[in-house]
């Protein structure tokens, strides 16, 4: 590969970069690309905030939002390398006050070890109580860790993926009690002062500095970060800093000739459990173009990061941005884009992940070749249901439910993912699936066959006292609006999914896919998650609409939630006059 065909690359990715940042879609943002020696390219654009008085530069600091789970990882390797602790030591050995409440026998939250933290199959809630993306209160750290005790555990230890932020700052916090040193001070001396680079954590001295961006959400500023996000996502750094971490994470542990962490924990990093695609140990792996992509993307407060990095293919980028949502959907198919054509100049023969089947004509399948797909399917960060009914076939994650559109027996189409096509034995039975997704490549999917359903629980008159509107709050400021509402057969449901009620407690529920629900008089929690009733929705929505036109909760999304909530509920007249509002 020439310097002429790279610098070619590099300018065409520069007008992309470009062109996204100049529609407005990010306010400010910093790449770089990189290989194992040096930059290849590293250029800033935009302004740190809405005044734009100060452009960002290589100096600009930007947060690592989730980004900083990789930081996280290489930090508790860098604990074990000394002997301080181990992958599959169990957490209670060195926190023995942990203490959470589980379905799935008292004991067992102490099966918990730093693998499953570090691989979210702990089966920890996405939160702790109080501090992270939805809480309501700003808390001390201390605060912040002694809150998670006495939650319940959404899944058995080491069965299911589930993101989860509380586990990454557990490992931190452990890592402090190990260590005896704050955990900034710990990484910046055993990760940062050997790279030559600075993380930097504290948000008040970071935002006295004008040369560090602010996060946007929907065109307002966002909420700053609430300073208890050390292992899930509370670094900052400027891009130079960044680059020279990716170039370590290529390196294998290695930098300018010098080894500061074992190759064999990187290996480690990006293994999954089955060797395809999903999550290794803090580290997203994307099977893409025909090849293991290795990356991690971070997204909150209005701020958001990405980093990808082929070691056996020698090629890095970075990017950090306040533009949050941005980052994903607009930033990542153009690098991905980049790295494809990278690869190809290298001689390496690239294979299409898109659909193979999307072109093909659509067609009829009888209901019982639909029947024969039905149940779970677990790949990588997946987990989804498929579903027959009426003759036809349905996609379900979480609540949301999405008719398939068939083009043979086993392959068909929707609008997100893009396709599936199902695996079927010799015998006609289905062994597993392969999910075409725009981002995140091919995922393959682990099948297990519907079962019976056990026998329910008789329903209670009592449980409609639950039934209503409510909102949580996420970074401190957005709404997001859910129904508890009756089905058919007169069992609670959050959103369209089913809640049974455990034996063990009156006002705990838990849905199909393990999630937790804990009722209190006027609220409930969700995976952690703090929801409130509002049962005058349209009351709230008129008042603002009136008096604060400009209110964040004005934007389309959020009224959309109150919307599809209020519908959920049977309350279509209310929702026709919110719809009236949003058209204002």
């Amino acid at each position: 590969m020439s310097q002429d065909e790279i610098k070619k690359l590099v300018d065409e990715l520069r007008e992309k970069i470009k062109k996204v940042v100049d529609e407005g879609k990010i306010l400010g943002l910093s790449i770089a690309v990189l290989n194992k020696e040096e930059n290849i390219w590293l250029e800033s654009f935009g302004y740190t905030d809405a005044s734009k008085t100060q452009k960002v530069n290589k100096d600009t600091l930007f947060s690592l939002q989730s980004t900083t789970k990789t930081v996280t990882a290489v930090a508790f390797f860098l604990a074990e390398q000394k002997g301080l602790v181990k992958l599959d030591d169990p957490v209670v050995k060195h926190y023995p006050e942990l203490y959470l409440k589980s379905p799935y026998g008292e004991e067992e939250y102490k099966k918990i070890t730093f693998r499953h933290l570090l691989s979210h199959t702990s089966g920890l809630p996405r939160e702790a109580k109080v501090g992270g993306c939805f809480s309501r209160t700003i808390p001390t750290w201390e605060e912040h860790i002694a809150s998670l005790n006495g939650s319940w555990l959404q899944s058995p230890v080491g069965t299911n993926f589930s993101y989860s932020n509380a586990g990454m700052n557990l490992v931190t916090y452990i890592l402090e009690k190990i260590t005896g040193k704050p955990y900034p001070e710990y990484v910046q001396e055993v990760l940062g002062k050997p790279l030559g680079i600075s993380y930097q954590w504290d948000i008040d001295e970071i935002y006295s500095k004008s040369n560090a961006a602010k996060g946007y959400l929907n065109g307002f500023e966002a909420h700053k970060l609430d300073g208890v996000a050390f292992g899930c996502g509370g670094a900052f750094i400027s891009i130079e800093d960044q680059a020279t971490f990716v170039k370590f994470l290529l390196n294998k542990g290695s930098l300018n000739g010098k080894s500061i962490l074992e190759a064999k924990y990187f290996d480690l990093l990006r293994k999954t459990h089955d060797g395809n695609g999903g999550y290794g140990l803090a580290t997203e792996v994307i099977v893409k173009f025909g090849i293991h992509v290795t990356k991690h993307v971070g997204g909150g407060f209005g701020l958001g990061s990405e980093m990808i990095w082929l070691p056996e293919y020698n090629i890095g980028v970075a990017h950090i941005n306040n533009g949050e949502y941005e980052s994903y959907y607009q930033l990542t198919s153009v690098i991905l884009e980049f790295i494809k054509e990278y690869l190809e100049l290298k001689g390496v023969d690239t294979q299409s992940t898109d659909f193979p089947h999307a072109e093909d004509p659509k067609i009829e399948v009888d209901s019982e070749k639909l029947k024969r797909l039905e149940g779970s399917y677990k790949g990588g960060f997946l987990t989804f249901d498929i579903e027959e009914s009426d003759g036809k076939l349905f996609y379900v994650v979480s609540s949301n439910k999405v008719e398939l559109t068939p083009h043979s027996e086993i392959a068909f189409t929707t609008k997100t993912p893009h396709g599936i096509v199902f695996d079927i034995d010799e015998k006609g039975k289905v062994v597993g699936s392969k999910l075409y997704h725009s981002s995140d490549g091919l995922i393959y999917g682990h099948y297990t066959e519907k079962t019976e359903s056990k026998k329910l629980p008789p329903t209670i008159e009592e449980w409609k006292k639950y039934v209503g509107l409510y909102y949580s709050q996420y970074y401190y400021t957005e709404y997001n609006f859910s129904a508890i509402s009756l089905d058919d057969d007169g069992y609670l449901q959050l959103g369209t999914s089913r809640l049974l009620p455990l034996e063990s407690e009156t006002n705990v529920f838990q849905s199909k896919n393990g999630k937790i629900v804990v009722f209190d008089s006027n609220s409930f929690i969700h995976d952690n998650i703090e929801f409130t009733r509002m049962d005058n929705v349209l009351e709230f929505y008129q008042k603002i609409a009136a008096n604060e036109p400009k209110h964040r909760a004005l934007v389309d999304y959020m009224i959309d939630g109150a919307i599809t909530a209020l519908k959920q509920l049977n309350k279509n007249k209310e929702a026709k006059e919110l719809e009236k509002i949003k058209k204002k």
